[in-house]
């Protein structure tokens, strides 16, 4: 038993994808040739040493592979999934009492490494957390956190050292900064001791929007008051791996080096990590843990998990303005195989009107062999023609008007209910592909024409002697100076070549 447990200790330590799912089988397969008998102590002590080794994914996968261990694999995850768990290091029990009763009120939702050590159970000691609050109730919790000992850290560009007037500076000036993320204003730090928090106001929106919206790694996990959300940590939890996105934008951060990428790499491997250069052959093997496949909430790597609030008398709190929960309809993405070889990622991302969808804009790149390494896959939302809305809103043309309009044009048709309601029948969708060629079509079209001439767009999705059909009506105005082109232009004069697709257009005069 000792030299068992010792094999299985190292095997487990090397936190290998291929070794943990072979601890799996022979948990399963042991439970399973006599599942109702009585485990002698030794055994079961190795049994639960293995399961507080695992990592969440793991765990989750042993669950709902065997039910006679299922009971002992909830407490162990009930265990890890506690508010005081994953906020000892910064609050007290006293200190929780406030801050959680707060959070319930507002929606605040912490993040960071933080909830990354417990949604993996990483055994690293985290340097900070992150707190995104509501603009409204951000007072209230610097308040909150200056009364339990908190010190504002008074930063280099800030001109203050009272964090409520920067924190008045930052909201009338916020919208001039092009280096902040979409929905936040800023940052402040607040220190005591050795615990550092970030706090993050978030624009009316709410936190959800901000984490969501400005995304900027290849995973994200946090805390609302509810729940323990880990989104598509696939390449990090399986392999113990982090394979990062080259995350900077060079429209909005030209004066920003790579040394920004140098800290970042440095910083996940403090934590445990590993940056593996990744082929685009993988994405293909069906067998790899990288293949093409949909991500969705779920799934079992990218889960939620209810936090466990039984050990404080107000568990039963009634929440008055928690975050809508995520469920497997309401988030998902994909790796595309297409943009492999011709799309490079953009750190741009669109969230559909629930606030939920994401969806990563792309842009144009020379054909990339097949032996290059690059960082990560593009991730995209599962529906085809979404990413082709996103591309639309294009960093590189973000500052040209005609480039949004069209994207607020495409916008509803990507996220329409027949989209919806084709993917549920199980129809094939035509490929984004198309939507991109309308959209630079068009653009180059009506380029010099006063968005306020340009004629409707409407389109639909309809099945059409067994083929799925796009049909797409531009709605002329008639007494336009440029009726002439936007005849044109319904003409196929812009669009030849794709009646022989999936599209059918149309005209018609308003």
């Amino acid at each position: 038993m000792e030299t068992a447990r010792a094999f299985l200790l190292f095997e487990i330590s090397t936190w290998n994808s291929r070794w943990n799912q072979k601890v799996i089988y022979m948990l399963v397969e042991a439970s399973d040739s006599n599942p109702m008998a009585k485990l002698t102590d030794q055994p079961l002590e190795l049994f639960e040493l293995i399961l507080d080794l695992l990592p969440m994914a793991d765990l989750i996968a042993l669950r709902t592979m065997n039910r006679s261990i299922k009971d002992a694999v909830d407490r162990v995850i009930q265990q890890s999934v506690t508010p005081e768990k994953a906020l000892a290091s910064w609050f007290t029990v006293n200190d929780l009492v406030h801050v959680l009763a707060l959070q319930a009120v507002c929606g605040l939702v912490f993040a960071g490494p933080a909830i990354l050590s417990i949604m993996g159970r990483f055994s690293f000691q985290p340097d900070s957390l992150e707190a995104y609050v509501p603009i409204i109730h951000t007072t209230v919790f610097i308040e909150l956190l200056q009364r339990i000992g908190y010190i504002f850290v008074h930063g280099t560009l800030q001109y203050s050292d009272d964090p409520l007037e920067v924190l008045k500076r930052a909201c009338r000036v916020s919208w001039m900064n092009q280096d902040l993320q979409p929905g936040v204003f800023g940052a402040l730090t607040f220190k005591r001791s050795d615990s550092v928090i970030h706090v993050v106001p978030t624009t009316e929106e709410g936190p959800m929007y901000a984490i969501l919206h400005g995304l900027s790694s290849c995973m994200f996990n946090f805390m609302t008051y509810n729940q323990f959300i880990s989104l598509y940590p696939k390449s990090t939890f399986i392999n113990h791996t982090f394979v990062a996105i080259d995350t900077i934008d060079d429209t909005r951060h030209r004066h920003v080096s790579g040394s920004v990428l140098v800290d970042t790499f440095q910083k996940y491997r403090q934590w445990g990590f590993e940056k593996t250069p990744l082929t685009i052959v993988p994405i293909f093997d069906r067998n790899s843990e990288l293949n093409i496949n949909v991500r969705y909430v779920g799934d079992r790597y990218c889960f939620v998990l209810p936090v466990n609030h039984a050990r404080r008398r107000s568990f039963t709190m009634p929440v008055q303005n928690t975050l809508p929960e995520l469920t497997a309809n309401s988030w998902n993405i994909s790796y595309d195989s297409a943009s492999l070889y011709r799309l490079n990622t953009v750190p741009v991302l669109t969230v559909d009107r629930k606030q939920y969808s994401i969806s990563w804009a792309v842009r144009e790149m020379a054909n990339i062999p097949t032996s290059v390494r690059v960082d990560l896959p593009v991730m995209r939302h599962s529906l085809d023609i979404q990413s082709a809305v996103s591309a639309c809103y294009n960093p590189l043309l973000d500052r040209n008007e005609p480039s949004q309009v069209l994207f607020d044009l495409f916008q509803d048709f990507a996220l329409g209910e027949d989209v919806t309601e084709f993917r549920r029948q199980g129809k094939d969708i035509p490929r984004a592909e198309i939507a991109w060629t309308l959209y630079t079509r068009l653009l180059r079209g009506f380029e010099g024409v006063p968005t306020s001439e340009w004629p409707e767009i409407r389109m639909s999705l309809h099945a059409k002697e067994g083929r799925s059909l796009w049909f797409v009506r531009l709605v002329l105005p008639r007494d336009s100076e440029y009726q002439t082109l936007l005849y044109g232009i319904g003409n196929m004069e812009l669009l030849n070549g794709l009646r022989k697709s999936s599209v059918r257009v149309q005209y018609t005069f308003k």
